[in-house]
C-alpha cells in the first residue's frame, strides 16, 4: 500500500495544479464528491442510518479541509439528506476555494450556524449531540503543533457525544500525519476518509484508536503522478 507524507500530500496537489493544469477547485470538487459518495453508499447503510431522513452535521474550518466539507455538504443535501453546516470562520473571512464552496452551498440556502466561539458551541450542542452523522472537515494533513481554541472546544465536545457517527475528512482534526500522534485534542473517528492514499502516520499502532474505519477516495489524478512524486522521494518507508 502506499502512504504519502505532508510534503507528498502538498505535491500531488501542486503538480496536479501547475504541470497536470487541474484547477484547485476542481481538485476540492473531486474530493467533496468522492467522500459524500462513500458516505452514502457505505458509511450510511453499514450503521442502519435512515437514508430519507438522515440528520448530517458537517463542521468546517477555515482552510481546504473545511473547504472539502462544503462541497461534501452540497452533495448530500443534492442526495436528500438533511445538513447542517456549522461554520468555525464566518464565511467573509474566508478565502480561495474554501470560500468559493461555502457561498455556493450559502446560495443553497443551506443551513450555516456559527461556531466560531465556546458560546456558539454551547448553544448548538444539543442539536449537534442528536445528529445522526457528524462530519469532521475542521483541520486536515495541513495541520501541525497544538489545536487553538475554539477548536480544541468543539473537538473534545464531538469526543464527548455518544449518539451520531463521526466521520473524520482526510485526516482527524488534531493528528499529526507524519509521526501519527496525537494531540492536545483529537477527533475520535469511527470513519475516517482520506484522499489519494493512506497518510504513513496512519500506519502506527496507536492511530486506529483515532481513524476507526478508512476509506480511501481519489480526487481525479492520475496514479504516473503519485509515482513519480514517490520515486522522486526515494524513502523505504512511503513507497507502495
Amino acid at each position: 500500500m502506499t502512504y504519502l507524507t505532508r510534503q507528498q500530500v502538498r505535491s500531488v496537489d501542486q503538480l496536479a495544479i501547475s504541470k497536470l493544469q487541474i484547477p484547485s477547485v476542481v481538485l476540492m470538487e473531486n474530493a467533496g464528491r468522492n467522500a459524500a459518495q462513500i458516505i452514502r453508499k457505505l458509511i450510511i447503510p453499514e450503521h442502519d442510518i435512515p437514508t430519507t431522513d438522515a440528520s448530517i452535521a458537517i463542521i468546517c474550518g477555515s482552510g481546504n479541509n473545511g473547504g472539502d466539507g462544503y462541497v461534501i455538504a452540497r452533495h448530500l443535501h443534492n442526495y436528500h439528506f438533511n445538513i447542517t453546516l456549522y461554520a468555525i470562520k464566518p464565511l467573509n473571512q474566508l478565502t480561495g476555494d474554501a470560500k468559493i464552496n461555502a457561498l455556493i452551498c450559502k446560495n443553497m440556502d443551506l443551513p450555516i450556524i456559527p461556531l466560531e466561539s465556546k458560546h456558539h458551541l454551547k448553544a448548538s450542542l444539543p442539536t449537534l449531540s442528536q445528529s445522526h452523522i457528524i462530519i469532521d472537515a475542521i483541520l486536515g494533513t495541513g495541520f501541525t503543533g497544538s489545536v487553538r481554541s475554539p477548536y480544541d472546544h468543539i473537538i473534545n465536545a464531538i469526543n464527548d457525544m455518544k449518539f451520531p457517527t463521526i466521520i473524520a475528512i482526510d485526516t482527524p482534526s488534531g493528528f499529526e500525519i507524519d509521526s501519527g500522534t496525537s494531540t492536545n485534542a483529537t477527533v475520535n473517528a469511527h470513519h475516517t476518509i482520506t484522499f489519494v492514499a493512506p497518510k504513513v502516520g496512519f500506519k502506527q499502532t496507536t492511530a486506529q484508536n483515532y481513524l476507526g474505519h478508512l476509506h480511501v477516495a481519489p480526487i481525479g489524478v492520475p496514479p504516473e503522478l503519485i509515482t513519480s512524486i514517490l520515486q522522486s522521494t526515494q524513502n523505504p518507508d512511503i513507497q507502495p
